[in-house]
């Protein structure tokens, strides 16, 4: 990343990198790894950096603000056949509004012209369940 001259860079990891508190697998059990990668995005500020993740059952955004105010988004997609069902709450301090909790699928729109990338969380019927922009 540190080279990079792309207007966007999306990391995906199978489990959530942002979350902390919930007891299912998340990169918080690999803190050192966690930390790292972190510190490269804080020191490289990569345009468009968005992370993706999944297997979790639920869907949700989440975002932390890290130094010199860059923003990085995390977007949580997983639920297209099974859901966490017996789903009641759990914490996630960077969570930005709320858990889906049906069956759903993610969707990513680029906007090259407007410099934005929409994400969607969508559920039977292509209805909208959750969405986010975020500029680049």
């Amino acid at each position: 990343m540190e080279n990079s001259d792309a207007a966007i860079h999306i990391l995906a990891c199978g489990i959530q990198f942002l979350p902390e508190e919930h007891r299912f697998e998340k990169w918080a059990n690999f803190p050192k790894e966690r930390e790292r990668l972190l510190k490269l995005i804080e020191k490289t500020k990569p345009g468009g950096t968005v992370l993706i993740s999944g297997d979790r059952h639920l869907s949700e955004v989440s975002k932390v603000v890290l130094k010199d105010g860059y923003p990085l988004y995390e977007i949580t997609s997983s639920g297209l056949t099974h859901v966490y069902s017996a789903y009641s709450g759990e914490p996630n301090r960077y969570r930005q509004g709320a858990v889906v909790s049906e069956l759903n699928y993610g969707l990513l729109t680029i906007d090259w012209v407007e410099k934005s990338m929409y994400f969607q969380i969508k559920g039977q019927e292509g209805r909208s369940l959750l969405e986010q922009k975020i500029a680049f």
